[in-house]
């Protein structure tokens, strides 16, 4: 997790830099609410650590994964093949380790993986890869019972 003193340096000495900078306000406005995430994330995670079971923070992990996030969508469109799309699944797999199976974004990129497998699939078996097309095929199925188990969760 970033670090939070650090973080609330660079925005002090922002403020202070652009304090006449309309520009640049939006820029800071963006770095306190991050602050703001990863204080309430790190509240979170002390909370756990001290034994307890407070509520997921959802709203401000959103807002701390959400570039993470949209570089794995950017990955997600220029993907050319099945071995690319694992490679990328498996970032999306450790970044999961960090976050509940329930966290929307993470459903909805699992839901975009799955998709692109069955494309993939779909165009393998044009190619008659029967065997390949089933393999990736159950790549697919196998996400798409993850985001499944989520959903059920609710």
């Amino acid at each position: 997790m970033l670090d939070l003193l650090a973080l609330k340096q660079l925005i002090n000495v922002g403020e202070l830099i652009f304090a006449n900078s309309p520009t640049q306000q939006e820029l800071l406005a963006s770095g306190k609410k991050l602050k703001g995430s990863i204080q309430i994330l790190a509240d979170y995670q002390a909370q756990l650590n001290e034994g307890y079971t407070p509520e997921y923070p959802y709203k401000a992990a959103a807002l701390y994964y959400k570039n993470s996030f949209d570089e794995l969508n950017e990955k997600l469109s220029k993907i050319k093949n099945v071995t690319q799309l694992d490679s990328l699944n498996k970032d999306v797999e450790t970044l999961a380790g960090n976050l509940p199976n329930d966290f929307s974004h993470l459903i909805q990129m699992r839901l975009s993986l799955a998709t692109q497998y069955l494309d993939f699939s779909e165009n393998l078996l044009k190619a008659n890869k029967v065997r390949t097309a089933n393999m990736v095929m159950k790549k697919a199925n196998n996400l798409f019972t993850e985001v499944e188990k989520a959903r059920s969760a609710y």
